[in-house]
């Protein structure tokens, strides 16, 4: 990431981006139907949420530094770690029900 995902652009192979291309129509129907909050490309919604736990695993040492005093990194702090950020998706990623039956009935 920190060098523009250079690495990442020589590994990466054509079976990846064939699999983002595999699930966008099933990502766009998602949102069509409502059922997601925002109106932002729903593929790179999907893409974003996939990142954020290996994200909270490489920021770890530096939540260790600035928190020391909190436990990040013990099995019980993992699982709260995977249930925030599940509710935190859900709440921001996902419409609220009532309003996604609403435009899934226009």
């Amino acid at each position: 990431m920190a060098e523009g995902w250079q690495t990442y652009n020589r590994i990466v192979s054509a079976k990846d981006i064939e699999d983002i291309e595999r699930f966008k129509p099933l990502f766009e129907k998602v949102q069509q139907a409502g059922l997601l909050r925002s109106d932002f490309d729903a593929t790179s919604q999907f893409i974003f949420v996939d990142f954020l736990y290996p994200s909270y695993l490489s920021w770890l040492p530096l939540y260790q530094k600035l928190r020391p005093e909190i436990d990040t990194a013990s099995p019980e702090a993992m699982a709260r770690t995977r249930d925030f950020i599940i509710d935190f998706v859900i709440q921001g990623l996902l419409a609220d029900v009532p309003e996604a039956t609403r435009k899934a009935e226009k």
